[in-house]
């Protein structure tokens, strides 16, 4: 594979269905323009209804490969199991559009890879499920909403689990392939990353956003990067937003090759909280 210095555009929170078709449009064509080798698209790009459109216009406007992972958002207005079923098989009739919840490495040059997982809030971090929260997730999207706090709360548990499954599936393979290696993923990975305005979130709010850390030692692998949505960040800007308030096409020299990302975190622990190696004791429930 070629490592000429093109570039790749992260996307991310586009909420589109909060657009005329006409901004749409304007958007995709400052994305064109920026001639990208690859999209990466970390959630929230529609709700449930409006989500098979959107990322069927998004796959017909811009030819080069769609990495993509779903946020919340995208099931909004519907059901897990309904959406997913149709992101699969739009996916198999689009050739361009990479759900990686259903892919393993994807090689972004000889030395990097990418890998992801939508990722969800598994409900155990912070006060875990004493946390007294309400999100809009718990009333617009059917699963959630046809159960009991308690069994919503196994739910979450399930998700979550879900992405530590298949992060942990794919990610020897991927680290032994690769120098150094993104996870795509729409939460923040554990509560250090999860912050808002600036700040890191309260306890209260920590079960919905991020998953436990069942390890607090550091990793010896370097290499491994998150490549995360930045909603709940103050660090720095996000990326390319399609309300065009604010436009961020955003350059930042990572390993050498000019990729357009930002609010790229490095996660020391991560690969070990994930792979389950050198594991310390778990914090008791209601701490971080």
């Amino acid at each position: 594979m070629s490592t000429s210095p093109t570039s790749i555009v992260w996307l991310s929170d586009l909420h589109l269905e909060f657009l005329q078709a006409a901004e749409v449009d304007r958007f995709l064509a400052k994305v064109c323009l920026a001639a990208p080798r690859a999209v990466l698209l970390s959630g929230d790009i529609s709700g449930a209804r409006w989500l098979r459109e959107h990322l069927s216009l998004l796959a017909d406007r811009i030819s080069v490969p769609i990495y993509f992972v779903l946020g919340n958002h995208d099931y909004y207005g519907g059901a897990f199991a309904t959406v997913d079923e149709m992101v699969m098989g739009l996916c198999a009739k689009k050739q361009n559009l990479h759900w990686l919840n259903k892919e393993g490495a994807v090689p972004l040059s000889e030395r990097t890879g990418l890998v992801g997982h939508a990722g969800w809030g598994d409900g155990m971090a912070g006060l875990g499920r004493k946390s007294p929260v309400s999100l809009n997730d718990f009333i617009q999207i059917r699963d959630l909403r046809e159960v009991d706090r308690s069994a919503m709360f196994d739910i979450l548990h399930e998700r979550g689990k879900a992405a530590a499954t298949h992060l942990r599936t794919v990610l020897p393979s991927t680290l032994k392939k690769f120098d150094r290696v993104f996870i795509l993923i729409h939460p923040p990975p554990f509560p250090d990353a999860s912050r808002h305005a600036g700040l890191r979130s309260d306890s209260d709010h920590l079960p919905h956003f991020c998953r436990h850390p069942y390890s607090v030692r550091n990793a010896n692998d370097e290499g491994l990067m998150s490549a995360r949505s930045p909603s709940s960040s103050g660090e720095r800007p996000p990326p390319t937003n399609a309300d065009g308030a604010d436009k961020r096409l955003c350059t930042e020299p990572i390993f050498g090759e000019p990729i357009l990302l930002v609010t790229v975190v490095r996660m020391k622990r991560f690969s070990e909280m994930l792979l389950g190696t050198g594991a310390t004791e778990r914090k008791p429930p209601g701490r971080c």
